[in-house]
């Protein structure tokens, strides 16, 4: 669902859903590569309310940082607000 149908989409499909995969994508040279979704747009926050709280969620995109234990709390709590 691209990001523009967020709002929409995210009700219309909201039934449906039973697992959430997030992820943002950045260009990088020409093609595209995945990223944190905080450095991405802040719609798909937005996207995220509009889902299944009770919904499994996942991440596909790099972690890093010195302190991987706390880097994965931070994204698994950012996964868990509604």
């Amino acid at each position: 669902m691209g990001w523009r149908f967020a709002g929409r989409g995210g009700t219309y499909l909201a039934p449906a859903v039973s697992y959430i995969h997030v992820k943002a994508a950045e260009p990088h040279h020409e093609k595209f590569r995945a990223v944190p979704p905080d450095q991405a747009a802040e719609r798909w926050l937005a996207l995220l309310d509009n889902l299944p709280a009770d919904a499994p969620r996942g991440i596909e995109f790099p972690l890093t940082g010195h302190d991987l234990t706390a880097v994965t709390r931070r994204y698994v709590n950012l996964l868990r607000e509604d």
